[in-house]
C-alpha cells in the first residue's frame, strides 16, 4: 500500500468517527425541551388563599382572594409586572381590660384587605419555557389598606406600605390561552393603640401585648395564587 493509499484511508476513517460524533453532540430543534416565549405582554386572572398573622392578633388575617395581574415584557429575562388583589379577611376585635387571654376576643367581623403592588418578575429560563414550563422570580413594593375606621379599642389598619417578593410556575403551552400559579409574599408593618399594653395590669388581666413589646409588629401575609392567563403581542 502506497502512502497515498495510507492517508486517505486514515482521512476516510476519521470522517467516519467525526459525522456520528457530530450527531449526538447536536440536537434537532423539534426535540429541544427549550421553546422560545415570543409573546410580551400577560393578563392572568386569579383566585387563592392568604394567611398570616400579627403579634397581637388584631389585624386582618386569612381568607379567599382573588385579583388581576398584568406582566409587560421590558428586556431580558425581566417583566414590569403590576397586580391588584382582594382578599376577604377577618379580624378579631379584642377586649383589652378585664379580659384573661382565654375570653379576649369580643366578636369575629369580615375585614377584606386590598392590595396593589409593582414590581420586576425574572424567568429562570428567560425567554424560553423548559417542557412548556416558565419558572420566575419576582418582588416589588406595593400598599394595603382595609378603609375601614378605628374600632372602639382604637385599633385601625389603615393602609401600609407593603414589601412583596415571591415565586411562580407558568405552564406556556402553544396557543394564547394558558395557567399559572404563584407563591406571594406581602411583608408590611402594624400599629397598635397603647390600650393593647397595659402597663400595671391586675389578675386575671393580662395585656394584649407583653411589656417588652412595641406598639407596632412586621406581619407576613403569604398567599397561594392560580390562575388563567391570555397572552399578547409579538
Amino acid at each position: 500500500m502506497t502512502a497515498l493509499h495510507v492517508r486517505t484511508a486514515l482521512v476516510a476513517g476519521a470522517l467516519a468517527l467525526a459525522l456520528p460524533l457530530r450527531a449526538q453532540v447536536g440536537v434537532i430543534p423539534e426535540q429541544s425541551p427549550f421553546r422560545d416565549v415570543e409573546t410580551k405582554q400577560d393578563l392572568t386572572f386569579f383566585v387563592g388563599l392568604g394567611g398570616g398573622r400579627d403579634l397581637a392578633g388584631a389585624a386582618p388575617s386569612g381568607g379567599v382572594l382573588w385579583g388581576v395581574r398584568h406582566d409587560l415584557y421590558v428586556t431580558g429575562p425581566a417583566s414590569f409586572t403590576s397586580r391588584f388583589t382582594m382578599q376577604l379577611a377577618e379580624r378579631d376585635e379584642l377586649r383589652t381590660r378585664g379580659a384573661p387571654p382565654a375570653s379576649r376576643v369580643a366578636r369575629t367581623v369580615a375585614q377584606p384587605l386590598y392590595f396593589a403592588d409593582v414590581g420586576v418578575t425574572l424567568n429562570l429560563t428567560g425567554r424560553k419555557s423548559w417542557r412548556n414550563v416558565v419558572p420566575s422570580l419576582n418582588g416589588g413594593l406595593g400598599i394595603v389598606g382595609d378603609f375601614r375606621a378605628a374600632d372602639s379599642n382604637g385599633f385601625r389598619f389603615g393602609n401600609r406600605l407593603a414589601l412583596q417578593f415571591g415565586a411562580g410556575l407558568k405552564w406556556h403551552a402553544r396557543g394564547r390561552w394558558t395557567v399559572r400559579a404563584d407563591l406571594a409574599n406581602y411583608f408590611y408593618n402594624v400599629s397598635y393603640p397603647a390600650s393593647f399594653r397595659i402597663l400595671a395590669p391586675t389578675p386575671p388581666e393580662q395585656p394584649v401585648l407583653p411589656i417588652t413589646a412595641g406598639l407596632s409588629s412586621w406581619t407576613r401575609n403569604t398567599m397561594l395564587q392560580v390562575g388563567i392567563t391570555r397572552h399578547f403581542g409579538r
